[in-house]
């Protein structure tokens, strides 16, 4: 797969405006910072589908008993 190739996804807003979100595609994993509610946080290693990790980051503040506040990549 090419690293600079990039993938774009159509999503709705609650008013049902369109917006156009796009991701960076890659081989590689990438490493995010997550912080929870609480004010724990944890490096999550997920790809580089910003969904993804978006979703990664809900499932495993849920297994912690907590809310997700934040998700940044780290570079």
């Amino acid at each position: 797969m090419d690293p600079h190739e990039y993938e774009t996804h159509e999503i709705r807003s609650s008013d049902k405006q369109p917006i156009t979100v796009s991701s960076q595609l890659m081989d590689t994993q990438q490493k995010y910072h997550v912080t929870l509610q609480s004010g724990r946080d944890f490096i999550l290693n997920s790809g580089y589908d910003v969904y993804v990790a978006a979703w990664e980051a809900y499932e495993e503040a849920a297994l912690m008993d907590d809310y997700l506040v934040n998700v940044e990549p780290i570079e």
